[in-house]
């Protein structure tokens, strides 16, 4: 996974490293940013309904009437906030407020931001680890004073010290009867009138 992970970045990294003039954007916005443009957004009719960069599309093909909020980045078509590029009612807005669509589109279609996006590099796990790797000197066995053969300390782990109580340690056993531990139980006998099938405190007998 990790070496997919590595072409996948290294071939995204190739990507846009030439970009056309004027463009800041990727060359997927910014196809998609060109075509609206040439296709739909000159032909609709603006009405400059707030001084809060809010616009009134008219589409003179269907008669039908957008809502655009530059400064909100949304549109009643509901195109722009889904995709993150501007929609070509959006377009219009923008290009008749005299300014640039692809500073309208959302961060990540950046350049800067898509060439963030693939600049790290995915290491192995083990790349940092050192070749020698220090030891643990934590407990030492009853000879921890003294020296091993190479002139440091054993430092071999012992087991911990655990005390046991004195006598068998208890068990919770199922006790053998005369049918198993699946056999039919003896019914109580009352202390009170000797019958069986129910205790002295539930016995309904007289005293």
């Amino acid at each position: 996974m990790r070496h997919h992970l590595m072409e996948w970045f290294a071939e995204r990294r190739k990507k846009d490293t030439d970009p056309v003039n004027g463009q800041i954007v990727v060359t997927k916005a910014f196809s998609e940013i060109n075509k609206l443009t040439t296709f739909q957004a000159r032909r609709y009719r603006m009405i400059d309904v707030s001084p809060d960069n809010i616009f009134e599309v008219l589409s003179l093909s269907s008669n039908r009437t957008y809502t655009v909020k530059l400064d909100f980045h949304t549109c009643t078509c509901f195109e722009w906030e889904s995709t993150g590029i501007p929609c070509s009612h959006a377009i219009a807005a923008i290009l008749f407020n005299k300014e640039n669509p692809q500073t309208y589109t959302q961060a990540f279609f950046s350049l800067d931001g898509y060439r963030k996006t693939y600049a790290n590099a995915i290491f192995a796990h083990d790349a940092d680890v050192a070749d020698d790797k220090p030891t643990f000197d934590g407990l030492y066995n009853d000879k921890d004073d003294e020296d091993d053969e190479d002139g440091g300390h054993n430092n071999e782990l012992i087991p911990p010290y655990v005390s046991h109580q004195p006598g068998r340690p208890r068990k919770q056993r199922i006790r053998p009867g005369n049918g198993g531990p699946f056999a039919k139980k003896r019914p109580y006998k009352c202390g009170r009138c000797g019958k069986l099938g129910h205790q002295e405190s539930t016995c309904g007998s007289a005293i």
